[in-house]
């Protein structure tokens, strides 16, 4: 019965945070006047400002309805600037010569290459003497041993389709608009690269992957860290975190890349999709482009089902689009190094629209926000009761639409991320806080336009 009714709360926070009608009375959270690009446009210099910008380090308060309590009990990062800078940005596609510059960066003991991304005979015999010597359950290795056989008998071998090479150039890149190579290495297996005009990976071997620590609920409805369908999911990383960060930010330093913050950090481990073992333990480093903000995560996601939970959109909201997202980097590091990069969704800045616009006092943002819970909480709709936690208020940036352009402005918005809770003494489940052990079942992510309070869209 317990679990039941977990399930219902899961599904009433998906409402929470998922897509709603635009309440008629009380509150709107877009009203598409575009005050808050009006504001970015308008000139003012740093000096004109009429007072500091002045936010506390926690923010504390409670917010009661028949439907629900939302706890605010906030550490507040990233409004220790001095400045509040936006930036326009377009969007734009990696040239030939960048692909071929971080391909050579990655791939440095590179000795051949060959088009294409078939797996080579060597690697499915080296792929079947692992699985032959593995612990896989007997009908589980019998059935990989049968299909690498099959495989390794109509495979070319790795001289058959390499050629001599030590370096890409720009020419591997100038035609047409995907890209996939095998990259023969002094040093191992052969690594792979797929690339587009939007985005490209690096691996330090075929057709293998990266797979994070990431959340899962547990049988008494409890999220934890681990991997998907896996009874012990625990392993020890022996790489220290601080070497990890150093090796991928010294990586992307000579990429020439800038305005990137760390948004998350996760133990991971480097699997062999041929015969699903682990390679190398390590950690997945997320970096966002927010030039000069604070960085949140927004692509946490539950692993026993590769499930997101949505924010979601306001009716009539004209202002944000999902088809702006964050340019991101991801590096994989272990202690063989760094064996996995992917870039994508690359920005050209245009520069700085407004070296300091005026940020939306936090008594009227708190009242905002604490108005938009009060209206959520109170739809018909939402009628299971359930405990709500806001854990932490971070300053970073979103890709915002302009109006009548094809740009868009890197704006500042609050993000916001909330547990779902519910406590152990509550045994009817009347969703009230109660002193003791608290269980979170969900957690989602909400943003505020830091100008002008306006619901922002956060696409992942």
């Amino acid at each position: 019965m317990k679990r039941k009714v977990l399930c219902l709360l899961c599904i009433f926070a998906f409402m929470l945070c998922g897509c709603v009608p635009t309440p008629d009375e009380e509150y709107v959270v877009n009203k598409g006047d575009n005050e808050a690009e009006k504001a970015v446009e308008a000139t003012a210099a740093p000096s004109e400002s009429s007072a500091p910008f002045v936010f506390p380090e926690r923010w504390e308060d409670d917010i009661l309805t028949e439907s629900g309590e939302v706890v605010i009990d906030a550490v507040i990062t990233g409004a220790d600037m001095e400045q509040f800078p936006v930036r326009a940005v377009e969007k734009r596609s990696f040239t030939a010569t960048e692909i071929a510059a971080a391909a050579n960066s990655f791939f440095n003991d590179m000795t051949g290459l060959q088009k294409g991304s078939d797996t080579t005979r060597e690697e499915l015999e080296t792929a079947l003497e692992t699985v032959k010597g593995s612990d896989l359950p007997p009908e589980t290795k019998a059935e990989q041993i049968s299909e690498l056989k099959r495989r390794a008998e109509t495979t070319r071998t790795t001289d058959a389709g390499f050629s001599e090479r030590e370096e890409f150039t720009a020419e591997d890149f100038s035609r047409g608009r995907e890209y996939s190579y095998l990259v023969r290495r002094a040093d191992g297996p052969n690594g792979s690269l797929s690339a587009t005009s939007a985005e490209f990976y690096f691996s330090r071997r075929v057709f293998a992957g990266v797979q994070p620590k990431s959340l899962l609920y547990l049988d008494d409805g409890r999220v934890g860290g681990g991997y998907a369908g896996e009874k012990d999911p625990s392993f020890e990383v022996t790489l220290p975190l601080e070497t990890a960060m150093d090796a991928a930010e010294e990586f992307m330093s000579g990429l020439g890349a800038k305005g990137f913050v760390l948004a998350s950090c996760e133990e991971a481990r480097f699997l062999e999709n041929n015969s699903i073992q682990v390679i190398s333990t390590g950690y997945q480093l997320k970096f966002y482009r927010t030039f000069g903000y604070s960085a949140v995560d927004t692509a946490e996601r539950d692993a026993a089902n590769s499930y997101v939970k949505s924010i979601g959109s306001v009716v009539g909201d004209d202002d944000y689009s999902f088809s702006w997202r964050y340019e991101v980097m991801t590096v994989y590091v272990s202690e063989n190094g760094i064996e996995f990069f992917d870039w994508r969704q690359p920005l050209e800045d245009e520069g700085t629209a407004n070296e300091n616009v005026t940020l939306m006092d936090f008594d009227e943002l708190s009242e905002i926000i604490k108005r938009y819970f009060k209206v959520r909480l109170a739809y018909p709709d939402h009628w299971t009761p359930l405990y709500y936690r806001v854990e932490e208020m971070v300053l970073s940036t979103v890709p915002v639409r302009r109006k009548d352009s094809d740009g868009a402005y890197m704006m500042p918005v609050w993000i916001l991320k909330i547990g779902c809770y519910h406590s152990k003494a509550d045994e009817n489940y009347t969703g009230k806080y109660m002193p003791g052990e608290q269980v979170k079942c969900d957690w989602c992510i909400m943003a505020f336009n830091a100008i002008d309070g306006s619901r922002a869209i956060v696409a992942r």
